[in-house]
């Protein structure tokens, strides 16, 4: 249908004589701009919501970002021509640049990105490419050739995606944004730490056979003890992620129906976590004796003591106790039980779509299985 590689003439709207004439031409550009944008939102989700491959690549879209949305909303033909007084329609932002500026080395590229529709834009697409190389990984060509640099692909995307990282906290104690506005951050920053849980390996394949009955169940754990003592920072790594989500989605619901989604994946990969945390010992130097640390903590800022000490942690290791709300000992013999407990009270809360509860139900059904069917097993 040519939606995503649609330019529309620049001719008409220059050659249009009044604003209302420009404005009119530009509202019917833009609808359709904003249409092929929402495809894209909705199919690149699907990567981190249901671990699939989307159907439209980065490739499909030839076309420039939605325009601002002060631009959107204005009510009347003059108030939108005030938004853009250098120029008879308001200037675009080509995507395939926008996306370069990450990795080409500019400085705080983040900060040309304004827009939260154009942040959660390119945020989506570093997700969606952070499948493409999970997908190449597993091509059996991959076993021919030497694949180090899909792995330092796989980090540089995360290094992009760990820019969008804000903190809500801090935003709404200082009144800096809408409620709109910290909705929008809420989203984001649960897609950064849930794209740390894709892009650790084959960690969330193996969680899928794992929660699922399935008589590749015992494979599965096999593989997925393999993973965790080829890393064991890595375990550390994804708890910490997998709990901050589980947070976030504790101190700012918005109703939205990924969040069910969110919550699920992030309950189940942190319950999972536990019995391996509880057997990657390493000889750290960072944590101290009897040090205990909350890795839902939400820091403030950058420097926030605690979030440094759970950093430390995640690099090191050591002898310490984490927990998070609900949870006083992850690595304890109750904590992967705990785990499936609090996700299942947080998905029982979230009533207004019908798919929470099915996932409660998934998440009851892995908490009453005999102890000695547990995952992962030694």
């Amino acid at each position: 249908m040519g939606l995503f590689h649609y330019q529309p003439p620049s001719q008409p709207l220059y050659e249009s004589t009044t604003v209302g004439e420009r404005w009119n031409i530009w509202i019917d550009q833009e609808r359709r701009r904003r249409l092929s944008w929402a495809v894209y939102e909705y199919d690149s989700s699907v990567s981190y919501l249901h671990n699939m491959r989307p159907y439209i690549t980065v490739g499909d879209m030839v076309l420039d970002l939605p325009s601002s949305s002060a631009h959107w909303e204005a009510e009347t033909s003059h108030s939108w021509a005030a938004l853009h007084p250098w120029g008879p329609v308001p200037k675009s932002s080509p995507f395939r640049t926008t996306i370069r500026y990450f990795f080409d080395g500019t400085v705080d590229p983040l900060s040309r990105v304004v827009e939260d529709n154009q942040r959660l834009i390119i945020l989506l697409t570093f997700v969606r490419m952070l499948w493409t190389c999970k997908e190449i990984r597993r091509s059996p060509i991959c076993d021919l050739v030497d694949n180090s640099h899909w792995v330092n692909d796989t980090r540089s995307l995360l290094r992009g995606i760990d820019m969008f990282q804000e903190s809500a906290l801090s935003l709404t104690a200082s009144a800096k944004c809408t409620s709109e506005q910290l909705l929008q951050i809420v989203r984001r920053v649960q897609i950064v730490h849930l794209s740390h849980l894709y892009g650790a390996g084959d960690l969330m394949d193996l969680v899928y056979l794992i929660v699922r009955p399935s008589p590749a169940k015992e494979t599965a754990e096999e593989r997925l003890l393999q993973w965790a003592k080829h890393d064991a920072r890595r375990v550390r790594h994804v708890a910490f992620h997998a709990a901050q989500v589980l947070a976030i989605a504790r101190c700012w619901p918005g109703n939205l129906p990924l969040e069910s989604f969110n919550v699920f994946h992030a309950g189940v990969a942190l319950y999972c976590m536990c019995a391996l945390l509880a057997r990657t010992e390493t000889d750290g130097i960072a944590g101290a004796q009897g040090t205990a640390l909350r890795l839902d903590h939400l820091a403030k800022e950058e420097t926030d003591p605690a979030n440094e000490a759970i950093q430390a942690w995640i690099q090191d290791g050591g002898n310490v106790t984490v927990s998070v709300f609900g949870v006083s000992d992850l690595t304890g013999t109750p904590g992967p039980r705990q785990v499936l407990e609090l996700t299942a009270n947080m998905l029982k809360n979230m009533t207004v779509w019908g798919v929470a509860q099915y996932f409660r139900k998934v998440v009851l059904q892995l908490r009453e299985r005999p102890e000695d069917q547990e995952t992962p097993r030694s």
